[in-house]
């Protein structure tokens, strides 16, 4: 169960990329092999992977109706390893710019919270 959700994990990371650096003929193809997941697991005991591939389309269809798709984020050990890297990048940059370490963790912390909304 759980190589099918790193599937669709990985299907939909590939479309996050992809969008992120406008390639537009690869986002039809991830979305497409997701649409195809959802579509052949037919069976009952595929219905919890079902959900959440279904779960991974509503996002995306979502974010192309309202104009956000290079907002999209990872998800998956990939999304956590970006989330990491992002916040260290961006702590190191506010230690290059000589801020106060109290202020530092402030702002680390305001940017994990709002992580994604910026």
């Amino acid at each position: 169960m759980e190589n099918e959700k790193a599937l669709t994990d990985w299907l939909y990371n590939r479309f996050v990329e992809a969008s992120r650096k406008g390639k537009h003929e690869q986002t039809d193809i991830y979305l497409e092999l997701l649409n195809k997941c959802v579509n052949t697991m037919t069976q009952r005991k595929f219905g919890t992977l079902r959900r959440f591939a279904r779960g991974r389309l509503k996002t995306i269809y979502t974010a192309l109706k309202s104009g956000t798709v290079k907002k999209l984020l990872l998800t998956g050990d990939e999304g956590t390893k970006e989330f990491e890297k992002t916040i260290s990048d961006y702590e190191k940059s506010l230690r290059e710019m000589n801020f106060p370490e109290e202020t530092i963790k402030e702002l680390v912390i305001e940017k994990r919270i709002n992580y994604g909304n910026d």
